[in-house]
């Protein structure tokens, strides 16, 4: 969980043997569960995947077409290209007077 939500470096005590005398080892991991936790780890950001910034083939053309905001129009929600020069501005289809 922590991995998916950012986190670069994770601390965990380490120990040989659980059963051993002192606060720690009962909560520390052996090198068994060492070696699971970092194979969870891996499979966590595997799963993440990597973000690319780039557009592949006709992706590029429905940035334009394909992509919609919601707005609010008269109680109603309706849903228009964002924010293109060509349309109204937001403040024309946002009912500001209903917001609180």
């Amino acid at each position: 969980m922590a991995t998916a939500l950012g986190a670069l470096i994770i601390e965990k005590h380490f120990t040989l043997d659980q059963s051993l005398e002192g606060p720690d080892h009962k909560l520390s991991a052996t090198p068994a569960i060492l070696t699971q936790l970092r194979k969870k780890i891996d499979q966590a950001f595997e799963m993440l995947g990597k973000a690319r910034t780039n557009h592949i083939g006709d992706e590029a053309l429905s940035e334009k077409f394909g992509k919609r905001s919601l707005y609010e129009r008269d109680g109603r929600l309706i849903a228009l290209r964002p924010r293109l020069s060509h349309l109204p501005k937001d403040s024309e289809y946002i009912n500001f007077s209903n917001k609180q």
